[in-house]
């Protein structure tokens, strides 16, 4: 299967396979249009945040007559906007509410989408199959475990491409939050507490840290929403098949790898 990224990260994520399907919406109509896409089929949503689905987008292609497959969650940001008649194009069969495992064909591509746990939301990991080719695609998630909203990743079977989330590096991110819980006076020292007294302590802290670090605060805890790079690479080398292709994506702009001067001793 042919896969084209248009665009990964926090700042919007777009991709196209074998030039019939985009997954997710999160760019610019502008943006969108300098692309040739003239023969995609079909668009599948994943979650409905706003780096994986932009409305301006959604209302546009909608209004062009693209075909799309959404989770019920995209479908409620939808009607709450207002601007679509979404109803009617249900009853149309233009957007088809994408229900979890159950398999829909796009063309020669059969999709399951498999729930995952990202935070407070159910986002979906996508199973492109092709004859007896397998791509799995897979962003914004807490784990890949089984959780008490999503299956996990670990029983999809195997892959000859996977796309997955490795949004930033554990031991920078772990070091990061460690130096700013070390800039304001503490009783414990940051290296004795746990990855999750680490996050209370600087939901509980941040204001009293320097202007610059502080603005970063809750951007170093809410990256652990997301997978690690290092558990990306674990979960590709026993899932991808020999010869497959690992795409390692929507990676942090700040916490994917540590700054060249990171470690340099004063």
């Amino acid at each position: 299967m042919n896969v084209r990224i248009l665009a990964t990260g926090s700042s919007g994520n777009c991709s196209v396979i074998d030039n019939k399907i985009v997954i997710d919406l999160g760019i610019t109509i502008k943006t969108y249009q300098s692309y040739n896409l003239n023969d995609i089929e079909a668009v599948v949503i994943t979650h409905p945040h706003g780096d994986h689905m932009k409305l301006p987008l959604v209302r546009r292609l909608l209004k062009d007559g693209m075909k799309m497959y959404l989770p019920s969650l995209v479908i409620s940001a939808i009607v709450s906007e207002g601007k679509i008649d979404v109803n009617s194009l249900i009853a149309q069969g233009q957007i088809v509410v994408m229900e979890s495992q159950q398999t829909f064909q796009i063309g020669d591509l059969s999709i399951t989408p498999h729930p995952q746990k990202h935070h407070d939301i159910v986002n979906y990991a996508l199973v492109v199959e092709k004859g007896d080719k397998r791509l799995l695609y897979a962003t914004d998630l807490d784990t890949i475990e089984p959780s008490d909203m999503g299956v996990g990743l670990l029983d999809l079977g195997t892959f000859d491409v996977i796309m997955l989330e490795g949004n930033y590096d554990e031991v920078y991110l772990r070091e990061y939050i460690e130096y700013m819980v070390s800039l304001v006076p503490s009783e414990s020292s940051p290296d004795l507490l746990t990855d999750g007294e680490l996050e209370s302590w600087v939901r509980a802290n941040y204001r009293h840290l320097p202007q610059d670090i502080s603005r970063n605060a809750f951007r170093a805890i809410q990256n652990r929403r997301h997978l690690s790079k290092q558990q990306a690479r674990a979960y590709a080398t026993t899932h991808l098949r020999p010869g497959g292709t690992y795409y390692e994506i929507h990676r942090s702009s700040m916490f994917y790898q540590a700054p060249e001067d990171w470690y340099q001793e004063d």
